[in-house]
């Protein structure tokens, strides 16, 4: 036997109860029972008198009876009676502003919808929102479907070919009542079709009746038109009327949305106030406070504790970061002030000093770690520094200044090679020369330059350019003598000279080589070239060192060739150039302070020292002096052209 189809049904199985059940319901879960909704509570307002209600009503404004309205069925039928339409008016009449008035083909209620109601579309299954109202149409009604139902005047021919295109003239267009993006370019007249068509049927009925030779018809139908015809004006004048109501009211809503924002503005700041005030009560101050922001500040809302405990959770930390980096502003920025005092008393105590020892004045930055200025720069109080407290410091100086050169003096004796020192020591002259005096003792910055160029550093004869290259304020960092290293590149290069020039090695200062103001050429530089650079000791000097810093083999022992008077003399000629110090305006007169803010070139302080001192004859070191000795050359060598 084979078993039977189900064809769709379940088999039925017994229960202990005898109900038979199926496998389908067998397998379904019970499910909860349905919670009892919570009955509402009676309201007794449909069930009052009439009149009472029409009190209560007239009581309300437009958008409260409209929202009223759709409350139940009730309601609807008593506010859309017309004994309703005194309530309407007077609410319309109370709203602020007041409002157009109801035109006469158009019920309270209608106009009360199309002036304060919600701004949906009027058609249905349409959810469009914020839709201004077309006054002309009676309608709101959004730009799609308005492309949906209308009409242009130049293609009614073309939809409707059998209406009369004259009854447009019977039907107020839409250009006229709004003033949407939508009617900003339209130049055709546009009618709405549901219109067009209710006025065909009626002047259907009327030629109808003209048709059937009814009595009075044709002149019924003229009255009729003419009726229409200044239903259109009025329809379009009243438009206006609205469009400009509408307008004062926008900036009505504008200027009451400013006046709650102000209001909000105001309350907020209380708020904020109270809680700055709470803030000022444990010990902060208000420039701390002033300039905080936040979401918890921006609440429109009374202040309680539990806002306050948040306030604080949330602002404190905030504030004590404030405090903390403007005490330390503060505390910078008495320091510098300070330090400006520091600055001008120490200047002024400079300038009381002869000049040749103003290029050697320790720099500000080396004199505020001096014990006396230091501890008033550092001070912990919060007063200002007068001049008078720096007096008593700066009759410290002049040992300062002694045992700081003493000090640099010890570490540049320990750079030098022991053998330089023990030779110049050692003479058989009668005064024993300074090794740090002679042209032999030359030192350079161990640090590279920040370009990592060798012409880029410095190059330091004897221990006046040391000093005066350490305590050059100009650079604003401070220079340690630990960082200069002896050169024997360069102590090779002048001990070439010296033997080139006759001169004594262990004898010899820079300004006997500045007097004698030599030229020469290297030797060591390629062969075959139409000219080579003329070059003084000093340039001399550098050339060597620059190029056996960089391994060059044919430069590893200096050789020159000196110039004599008569190749200077040429050599002046193609070059047409003064002496290389002459261009760097770095030179001071050694007898007044003129010069002590703003140097001169060297031709101007020779004059300035023949005029004004009487010296016929102004000696570099006597009467005038260089300020930085260790600045680097403002020019190149001068160019020898070969065979001439």
């Amino acid at each position: 036997m084979t078993k039977g189809k189900l064809d769709g049904h379940a088999h039925k199985t017994s229960t202990k109860g005898g109900r038979g059940r199926s496998t389908i319901a067998r397998g379904r879960k019970k499910t909860a029972p349905a919670k009892r909704m919570r009955k509402a509570k009676p309201c007794f307002l449909p069930q009052m008198p009439l009149d009472i209600l029409h009190l209560i009503f007239g009581l309300l404004g437009p958008r409260e009876l409209l929202s009223l309205a759709r409350t139940n069925r009730g309601f609807r039928q008593t506010l859309l009676a017309d004994n309703a339409r005194p309530i309407w008016k007077s609410a319309r009449m109370r709203w602020p502003g007041g409002s157009p008035d109801c035109p006469p083909d158009v019920s309270e209620a209608r106009w009360a919808h199309l002036l304060f109601g919600d701004t949906k579309c009027d058609m249905r299954r349409c959810r469009s929102k914020d839709v201004p109202t077309n006054f002309t149409l009676r309608r709101r009604v959004c730009e799609a479907c308005m492309v949906k139902h209308l009409i242009v005047d130049r293609k009614f021919v073309k939809i409707f070919p059998d209406y009369d295109k004259s009854i447009l003239e019977l039907i107020p267009s839409g250009n006229a009542g709004c003033r949407s993006r939508f009617w900003e370019r339209k130049k055709c007249q546009y009618y709405w079709d549901g219109d067009i068509h209710n006025m065909s049927k009626q002047v259907d009925t009327y030629l109808e009746d003209i048709r059937l030779r009814k009595a009075e018809a044709e002149d019924a139908f003229l009255s009729f038109k003419s009726a229409r015809i200044a239903h259109v004006e009025y329809v379009i004048e009243h438009a206006q009327v609205c469009l400009k109501w509408q307008e004062e009211q926008e900036h009505l809503r504008q200027a009451e949305e400013r006046f709650r924002r102000e209001q909000a503005r105001l309350r907020i700041q209380a708020r904020r106030d109270k809680i700055f005030n709470r803030f000022e009560e444990l010990g902060y101050e208000r420039r701390d406070i002033d300039h905080l922001d936040g979401d918890v500040l921006r609440v429109d809302a009374e202040l309680t504790e539990d806002d306050w405990r948040e306030a604080r959770a949330r602002l404190e930390p905030e504030i004590i970061y404030r405090r903390t980096k403007r005490l330390k502003r503060e505390r910078e920025a008495l320091i510098e002030r300070r330090k400006c005092v520091v600055n001008e008393a120490c200047t002024a105590f400079k300038k009381t000093l002869p000049p040749l020892q103003w290029s050697t004045f320790p720099p500000f930055n080396e004199l505020y770690k001096l014990e006396g200025f230091s501890v008033l720069i550092n001070d912990p109080s919060s007063d200002e520094l007068e001049p008078h407290r720096c007096a008593h410091v700066l009759e410290t100086l002049p040992p300062f200044i002694a045992a700081r050169r003493d000090d640099i003096r010890s570490i540049l004796l320990e750079k030098l090679p022991p053998n330089l020192v023990v030779q110049a020591g050692s003479v058989g002259t009668d005064t024993i020369s300074d090794p740090l005096s002679l042209v032999t003792a030359i030192f350079q910055h161990s640090v590279p330059s920040w370009r990592g160029y060798l012409e880029d550093d410095p190059i330091l004869y004897t221990l006046g350019d040391v000093l005066a290259y350490l305590s050059d304020h100009t650079v604003g960092y401070t220079r340690f003598v630990q960082d200069i290293s002896f050169s024997q590149a360069g102590h090779n290069a002048v001990v070439s000279l010296l033997t080139l020039l006759g001169l004594d090695v262990h004898t010899t200062t820079p300004g006997e080589l500045n007097k004698l103001d030599a030229r020469l050429i290297c030797m060591r530089c390629e062969i075959g070239c139409q000219y080579r650079y003329a070059m003084n000791w000093k340039q001399c000097v550098r050339h060597h060192m620059y190029y056996s810093t960089r391994g060059t083999v044919d430069h590893s022992m200096p050789e020159w060739m000196l110039l004599d008077a008569n190749n200077i003399r040429q050599l002046n000629v193609q070059n047409n150039a003064r002496s290389d110090f002459d261009l760097r305006r770095d030179w001071s007169c050694a007898h007044c302070s003129s010069h002590f803010k703003i140097t001169v070139n060297r031709p101007d302080v020779v004059t300035h020292v023949h005029k004004a001192h009487n010296v016929p004859k102004p000696e570099e070191g006597v009467d005038f002096f260089n300020s930085k000795p260790h600045r680097l050359p403002s020019n190149d060598p001068a160019v020898f052209v070969l065979g001439t």
